[in-house]
């Protein structure tokens, strides 16, 4: 089978999606999370179109624009005519119809969690130029959907034209070096329009949604930096407590680390949640939903007050990470 022009939308989606990337991890570059947006989505429309020519025997017509003509009494031709640019080049069809035809065809290797995962960054597209630069929100959410993005894009383009990616950094960085705390404290501490809190709401919908399919794939992401037990002799070694190696790092972590990892208890957290939401109640739902967390380490640190007697009492903590989890059962 001729490949030319398959293999040459292969390219110029590699070359779109390494550009995004690339945009995205610039060490100052105000207009970030637009452009990459714009560049991630035009990647994967040139993948589905690629995927389209694959499964069609490269013809062309599988990817091209028709539509019937009006006669002079106004009635449709009954044959369909390329729809043309004015400079006489043949339109192609956009991403929604790219999306829908791999969709019927690649019904196991292209699901929905992937699809919901394109259509929101394209939602956050077409609003990137009227919210950008007043929504830290929307920018996390950019930063968390977009990594999810790049990590399906690798899977399908690996899956379909056997197009490997382990070359590259296939990462986009985090929104800055400070303490990710400090990062997420800004953001929901930032008003925002109506409309923002919109695309928002509809990007938490199809998280709760992802969270009840089985998929290959992601919707989003986050990143998390982690000290792990590991016997790679390569990694650097780090030292806890008294224990002594030469080679070791030390690491201290004190009651102030945890307090700044989780700076939150019952009653700041509390008053916090009344001021975020409209719907939020003191109530039975809302202990029961607390309560809940206070074994998953990402939300919750209990300290003894007597480290020594595990049976004794305790106090919770907070990390402001929880607000992500109160989103998904409030209304801003």
């Amino acid at each position: 089978m001729p490949r030319p022009r398959l293999q040459s939308l292969i390219e110029k989606s590699t070359d779109a999606c390494i550009a995004a990337i690339e945009i995205y991890n610039k060490p100052s570059f105000n207009y970030r999370e637009e452009i990459f947006s714009i560049l991630i989505l035009n990647a994967w429309e040139l993948l589905l179109k690629a995927r389209i020519l694959q499964q069609n025997n490269n013809k062309m017509s599988s990817i091209e624009l028709f539509e019937y003509k009006k006669t002079k009494n106004g009635k449709n031709y009954k044959r369909k005519t390329k729809v043309l640019t004015n400079s006489g080049i043949a339109k192609t069809i956009g991403i929604d119809k790219s999306i829908n035809l791999v969709r019927n065809s690649s019904a196991q290797s292209f699901d929905m969690t992937c699809i919901d995962n394109i259509k929101l960054l394209k939602e956050i597209r077409d609003s990137s130029i009227h919210f950008f630069n007043s929504s830290m929100d929307l920018k996390m959410k950019l930063f968390q959907l977009g990594t999810a993005s790049l990590l399906n894009y690798s899977k399908c383009i690996k899956n379909w034209f056997d197009v490997d990616f382990e070359k590259y950094n296939f990462y986009l960085m985090p929104l800055s070096f400070q303490s990710p705390n400090r990062v997420i404290e800004a953001l929901h501490n930032k008003s925002e329009t109506e409309s923002v809190s919109r695309v928002l709401r509809s990007i938490a919908e199809a998280e709760r949604r992802s969270i009840e399919r089985e998929s290959m794939y992601d919707l989003s992401l986050n990143v998390n930096l982690k000290f792990v037990r590991t016997s790679d002799t390569t990694a650097s070694k780090i030292k806890l407590g008294s224990s002594f190696d030469a080679d070791s790092i030390p690491v201290h972590i004190s009651e102030e680390d945890i307090r700044v990892n989780y700076p939150l208890d019952y009653r700041s957290l509390t008053k916090a949640l009344k001021a975020r939401y409209k719907n939020f109640k003191v109530n039975r739902d809302y202990h029961k939903l607390r309560k809940s967390l206070e074994t998953n380490s990402r939300y919750c640190f209990v300290r003894h007050l007597n480290p020594s007697n595990v049976k004794g009492s305790t106090m919770t903590f907070f990390s402001e990470s929880i607000f992500s989890f109160f989103d998904r059962h409030y209304l801003k």
